[in-house]
């Protein structure tokens, strides 16, 4: 094998080695569908699948909450002595808080996206 293909094998590896993701990312033309007190629970299931958590809450609403974290190394992480001054993370983060009320609607829902950056190293803040 030539060094060229080594290499390029090698940089392929690393950029799948510096990702991950827990959770199924959510479809945001759906969530945009949602509608208070029309919307029911099995049509939420039947769209965006098993939420990550239910809990029943003291009031008796159930809270359905379904979530997506997507992070990937920055390519400085793999630069030698680079990376220990520099390195760090971008992670994207969907979450998505239903409650239900008793009557098996959507009784209220909050959706959220956050982008961050985290550094890591000498120089992270």
């Amino acid at each position: 094998m030539s060094a060229y293909k080594i290499i390029i094998t090698a940089i392929a590896a690393l950029a799948l080695i510096g990702c991950a993701s827990h959770g199924r990312q959510l479809d945001t033309n759906y969530i945009d569908t949602i509608k208070k007190g029309e919307t029911t629970e099995k049509e939420l299931i039947s769209n965006l699948g098993a939420p990550m958590t239910v809990s029943i809450m003291p009031d008796g609403l159930k809270l359905m909450m379904y979530m997506h974290v997507y992070s990937q190394a920055k390519a400085s992480s793999y630069i030698p002595i680079v990376g220990s001054f520099a390195g760090g993370t971008d992670t994207d983060t969907q979450m998505l808080q239903i409650w239900i009320d008793q009557d098996g609607l959507v009784k209220n829902f909050v959706y959220s996206n956050n982008e961050s950056e985290i550094n890591t190293g000498i120089l992270a803040n």
